[in-house]
């Protein structure tokens, strides 16, 4: 028979278990990746790169736009979580489409990460370096 207290410790670890786990997609906080971002990205095998913008939103939605060398541009959208890892795709009007995973890090008011893209049927690999372009010159944005 259990007594008061052992029933007690399961409750508590019971309660403990369920507020654990889960994803990060209805994840309460303001993202911490909340602004305008513009830099370039290098993709490694691919001998690739350009530009790279992105907009951000507070529940963590991403837009912009991805230069590539040749003078080709596509929009893209997709989701940063939290947790830095992010999905998205950028649209080609020529070339094919990109379909992109990777992880970002925010550290001095600067976003950089890698990534993989799955591009007419190949996996590639890249780098990304922005700036946080919507930070007032020579101060760090801080969110309250």
């Amino acid at each position: 028979m259990l007594n008061l207290r052992t029933l007690a410790i399961c409750v508590g670890a019971a309660a403990l278990m369920a507020g654990c786990g889960g994803t990060d997609t209805n994840n309460p906080l303001p993202s911490i990746y909340a602004g305008s971002w513009t830099g370039n990205w290098t993709g490694v095998e691919a001998n690739d790169g350009g530009t790279l913008t992105w907009t951000v939103t507070s529940d963590g939605s991403m837009s912009g736009t991805m230069g590539r060398s040749g003078g080709i541009s596509g929009d893209t959208s997709g989701i940063v979580a939290n947790t830095g890892q992010y999905t998205a795709t950028a649209g080609f009007s020529t070339g094919g489409n990109f379909l992109i995973r990777g992880a970002a890090v925010l550290y001095n008011n600067a976003l950089n990460g890698t990534f993989s893209y799955s591009w007419l049927g190949r996996v590639y690999n890249g780098t990304f370096a922005m700036t946080n372009a919507s930070a007032t010159a020579g101060a760090a944005k801080v969110r309250k």
